[in-house]
């Protein structure tokens, strides 16, 4: 399944504040569940067979969806996985000029993504390692996943 990213509102037929039910609908039971931090009171899913992870809000409403290789992740008609760190970088810095950029990834709230490259500070030439898609207000301090 190809998740064609459109900020702040779906990747491919995933759409925040859609229900836990309701995305087991579309991709089908999770392989496993699992709490991300001591702090969660929903669990995560795990989708193997679509390389995604699933992180939920209460009532059990998608917050934010994080993919991993080889998941199909596509922005403005990009194949994100295949670009390099220092590829994907570049394209968001064009779109958001205020996007943050650490030693293990990037984040653009302007745009809803972010990706983690643990090594690419070592070597910006390397694949990123997870992509995620993010609601308004994901990483404002209050949300568990802080």
């Amino acid at each position: 399944m190809t998740f064609d990213i459109r900020p702040y509102e779906s990747a491919g037929k995933l759409y925040f504040g859609m229900t836990s039910v309701e995305a087991k609908k579309v991709l089908g039971e999770p392989s496993n569940t699992f709490l991300k931090t001591p702090l969660d009171t929903l669990e995560t899913e795990n989708y193997e067979n679509e390389n995604l992870f699933i992180y939920y809000k209460e009532p059990s409403n998608i917050e934010a969806i994080e993919f991993y290789p080889p998941a199909q992740v596509v922005f403005d008609g990009i194949k994100l996985f295949e670009l390099s760190y220092e590829a994907l970088k570049t394209i968001l810095l064009k779109l958001d000029s205020e996007l943050e950029i650490e030693v293990d990834g990037l984040t653009s709230y302007k745009l809803g993504i972010g990706a983690y490259a643990p090594n690419a500070d070592e070597d910006s030439s390397l694949t990123v390692e997870s992509i995620i898609v993010f609601e308004k207000g994901y990483y404002e301090e209050g949300n568990s996943f802080l």
